[in-house]
C-alpha cells in the first residue's frame, strides 16, 4: 500500500495543475523554486544555535514554502515573507545591540519557542500555529503524560518529543494545549496536499472519496497519526464544505 501512494512531488505537481486551471490564475505555483542557498541556511542554524530537521531543510532548499497554501493553511511562518528572516524574527533578542529596527519588538513567543524546542512553520485554517520540533529525542509513546496526542500547554517544555515532529496550538488562548499533527514536516505537507488533491479537488463537486478512507490513507503514510484528532478534522471539514 505504501508503494502505491503518490510522492510529495506528484501531489505538488497535481496541486499546481489545479491552481493553474482555477480562477484567479495568478496564484503562485507551489512548484516555485526556493530562493534559499545551503550557505544561508547553514548560517541561520549557526546564528540560532539549532539544526533544522533534514526533511524540512531539504524542502526549504527545493521549494519556496512561502507560496504553498492548502485549504487556508500556510506552511511558512506568517510574519515575514523570507523564511530565514521569519525564523530570525521569531527568535530575535532585543537586548542585542546589532538587531535592526525591524526586529526591535520582543516576540511574545520567542522565549517559549526556545523553551519548547520548536520553530514556527505555519498556521492552519483554524488559526492554530504550526511548530516544528528541533530539540527532543523521545518517541511519543514513552511519556505517559501525552494522552490522545495532546500535550498540555504548561508541560510542552518538559516533555521530550521526536525531532522533526509537527504540533499545533492556539496562540490566542492556549486552550487544548499542543495537538500532534505529523511525524515530520514533509508528512504534514503530504497529508494536506493529499486531502486537497485526492479528497476534494474542487469545492464545487462532491468529495471523490469517503473522509474516513482518506484518513486511513494518511495513517498508512504516517502511522503515528492513528488516534490523533488533527487530520480527522481536516478530512471531515473538507468533505463537508
Amino acid at each position: 500500500m505504501q508503494d502505491d501512494l503518490p510522492s510529495l512531488a506528484t501531489l505538488l505537481a497535481d496541486y499546481a495543475a489545479l491552481l493553474a486551471a482555477g480562477v484567479p490564475s495568478d496564484i503562485p505555483s507551489p512548484l516555485t523554486p526556493s530562493p534559499l542557498s545551503p550557505a544561508k541556511v547553514d548560517q541561520l542554524e549557526a546564528d540560532l544555535g539549532l539544526t533544522l530537521p533534514a526533511d524540512y531543510r531539504a524542502l526549504a532548499l527545493t521549494y519556496d514554502l512561502g507560496v504553498i497554501a492548502v485549504y487556508f493553511s500556510r506552511f511558512h511562518p506568517t510574519f515575514k515573507r523570507d523564511l530565514l528572516d521569519a525564523l530570525r524574527f521569531a527568535f530575535r533578542d532585543p537586548a542585542n545591540p546589532d538587531m535592526s529596527e525591524g526586529y526591535a519588538t520582543w516576540s511574545r513567543y520567542a522565549q517559549e519557542y526556545r523553551a519548547w524546542g520548536v520553530i514556527p512553520v505555519g498556521d492552519d485554517f483554524l488559526q492554530r500555529e504550526l511548530v516544528l520540533t528541533v530539540r527532543g529525542c523521545a518517541p511519543l509513546a514513552t511519556d505517559a503524560r501525552i494522552e490522545r496526542h495532546v500535550i498540555p500547554y504548561r508541560e510542552m517544555a518538559a516533555i521530550a518529543r521526536p525531532v522533526g515532529s509537527v504540533w499545533a496550538f492556539q496562540p490566542s488562548n492556549h486552550v487544548g494545549g499542543f495537538t500532534f499533527v505529523s511525524s515530520t514536516f514533509t508528512q504534514a505537507l503530504w497529508s494536506a496536499l493529499y486531502l486537497r488533491v485526492r479528497l476534494r479537488p474542487s469545492p464545487d463537486d462532491d468529495p471523490l472519496m469517503d473522509p474516513d478512507a482518506a484518513l486511513a490513507t494518511l495513517a498508512t503514510h504516517d502511522p503515528a497519526i492513528v488516534g490523533a484528532p488533527y487530520w480527522r478534522t481536516w478530512a471531515r471539514l473538507m468533505a463537508r464544505d
